[in-house]
């Protein structure tokens, strides 16, 4: 009897762990413990291995998509993209950057009617509708929101910034050819206009690269006829389709039978006051 007491007497008596701290530290606790106890632990250990495998595939998993879709999923909703947009058009693939210097492409070189038509395709895809709630989730739903005609399918007038800001680099390109386009382009043709235009471009671009922060390794080589590093701008990333983007917003155009596709401001309606500027509109 004495025997089985001491047996069992370390698990539950402070005393004799105490005296028996050596065998305490180098055998299992489950030596001490009775036969129905001891198969609590093993479950134990195997619910918690679970939870964190899964934490840990969950998380992946959320990191995995937030590299193919919005930039946060976390953020508040007037901060995301579009989740139309995203869901059809948004997943990316992997792309290398043309970065030589004279790398041939449709989008540079002396303006002509080819390279003017190659941007015409990546700038000009028009406005579309989006809902009140998709205009309450932006938070830019105003008494002052546009709202499309019936003609043009009703809703709320929105455009994509891409096309944007692909229109902003067009104007700089066009601005360095300014002779070519003088009488070929609106902007061009008043110059204080030509500036205020310019001036907004340049200030949209800048915020937008600075948002981005493009984080991307470029490396250098040493190259023929050189003596100083050269850098290897054809960086490899993982890039939206553009030319999907474009169909997506032409699928969803909404259309006008206005003059130049402008939607005039109904008599009465509400607006919202900016400071005056010299400004040129051409269009959807």
């Amino acid at each position: 009897m004495a025997a089985s007491e001491s047996k069992y007497s370390l698990v539950g008596d402070s005393e004799s762990r105490d005296s028996d701290s050596e065998s305490g530290t180098f055998l299992p606790r489950s030596s001490y413990q009775t036969g129905p106890r001891r198969r609590v632990w093993p479950w134990i250990l195997h619910v918690i291995s679970f939870l964190i495998s899964a934490s840990l595939f969950v998380a992946a998993a959320a990191n995995y998509h937030r590299s193919l879709g919005p930039a946060g999923f976390d953020e508040p909703g007037y901060t995301q993209e579009y989740s139309k947009a995203v869901e059809s058009v948004g997943l990316r693939h992997s792309w290398q950057y043309y970065g030589e210097f004279a790398q041939p492409s449709p989008w540079r070189g002396q303006p002509n009617a080819d390279v003017d038509a190659a941007w015409e395709n990546i700038t000009h895809a028009g406005v579309f509708s989006i809902t009140r709630e998709q205009m309450e989730r932006l938070n830019k739903l105003h008494n002052t929101s546009v709202m499309l005609p019936p003609e043009s399918g009703g809703g709320y007038m929105a455009s994509l910034e891409a096309t944007h800001q692909m229109h902003c680099v067009d104007m700089l390109r066009k601005f360095s050819y300014r002779e070519y386009y003088a009488d070929k382009s609106a902007p061009f043709s008043d110059p204080d206009k030509l500036r205020t235009h310019m001036d907004h471009c340049i200030e949209m671009l800048r915020q937008v690269i600075m948002c981005s922060a493009d984080l991307h390794i470029i490396t250098y080589d040493w190259v023929a006829h050189v003596d100083t590093p050269w850098p290897d701008f054809s960086v490899s990333r993982q890039c939206r389709n553009y030319d999907s983007i474009m169909d997506w917003i032409h699928q969803r155009t909404a259309m006008t039978s206005a003059p130049k596709g402008l939607i005039i401001r109904p008599e009465g309606a509400a607006v919202k006051h900016v400071e005056p500027v010299e400004y040129v509109h051409e269009g959807f």
